[in-house]
């Protein structure tokens, strides 16, 4: 065992304390960091399924169906699938090619922006989107 003199001890006894300051600011920051990842990775999975669920409505409700969805309707079925979107934050379009008749295709685009809160960084606007697109059938 190596001997550590009281002179050497009292010189050094400070030091483990910064390194633990910094040691630990350091993993919080990537802590917080990895967290908001995931919050914009759950947002885009979110809209992933928004836009899914959004399509097998339409396929299933064209103008051969006892009623025809709209742009309204399928705004109206993913707006409450955006958990956590602030409501002027998001963006659906929806297109119908050429018409609402089976055998068309309808494509449905959901996107939201998502801003990230990191301290000591300048704020950025992450758009995060997803596009789903079916054949309709009935």
């Amino acid at each position: 065992m190596i001997a550590i003199s009281p002179e050497r001890r009292r010189k050094q006894s400070g030091s483990i304390t910064i390194e633990y300051a910094l040691v630990i600011s350091i993993f919080f920051m990537l802590i917080y960091g990895f967290i908001q990842f995931c919050l914009i990775l759950f947002t885009f999975n979110n809209a992933t399924y928004a836009s899914r669920i959004a399509v097998r409505y339409a396929v299933v409700h064209g103008s051969s169906a006892s009623y025809s969805c709209t742009t309204t309707d399928i705004s109206n079925i993913i707006t409450p699938l955006l958990w956590g979107a602030p409501s002027g934050a998001t963006s659906i379009s929806t297109t119908w090619s050429p018409n609402h008749s089976p055998g068309s295709t309808v494509t449905i685009k959901v996107g939201v922006q998502f801003t990230p809160q990191l301290p000591f960084f300048p704020s950025k606007i992450f758009y995060v989107g997803a596009t789903a697109i079916g054949t309709i059938i009935q």
